[in-house]
């Protein structure tokens, strides 16, 4: 009988060990896919900076918000196709993947300042 016990008390105990183990493996596979990118939530929250924007007042500090970040964002992505230019004395295949990830900064920023660009535009049609 004191043998029977333990051993449902093993089973029961791995049981729960390996619940709980299984439960972590997948919260670590599907957090990632729950997540928001920067520039997703930097999105997100300029949207709600613009509808939230009532006055004249608060449309002209959004407008003067966007066209600030938007030049802010086209020059550091100008910086960065400068610095892709620039030889650090790399190996090839080192200073390769360092131009293409500088170059791929720079088109991400300038895809945002395009959006900031077109957001400012849409701003003054919003009246009601």
């Amino acid at each position: 009988m004191q043998v029977s016990f333990l051993i449902d008390w093993k089973r029961e105990f791995f049981r729960k060990i390996f619940y709980f183990l299984f439960v972590l493996v997948l919260f670590g596979f599907f957090t990632p896919a729950f997540s928001v990118s920067e520039e997703e939530e930097e999105r997100l929250l300029e949207k709600a900076l613009v509808e939230s924007a009532v006055t004249p007042a608060q449309k002209l500090a959004v407008a003067n918000y966007l066209k600030a970040t938007a030049i802010a964002k086209r020059n550091r992505a100008n910086e960065l196709r400068e610095l892709a230019k620039l030889s650090r004395g790399e190996k090839f295949l080192h200073a390769q993947a360092r131009k293409e990830k500088l170059h791929r900064m720079a088109e991400s920023l300038e895809r945002q300042a395009d959006r900031h660009e077109a957001t400012l535009k849409e701003l003054p049609t919003q009246n009601h």
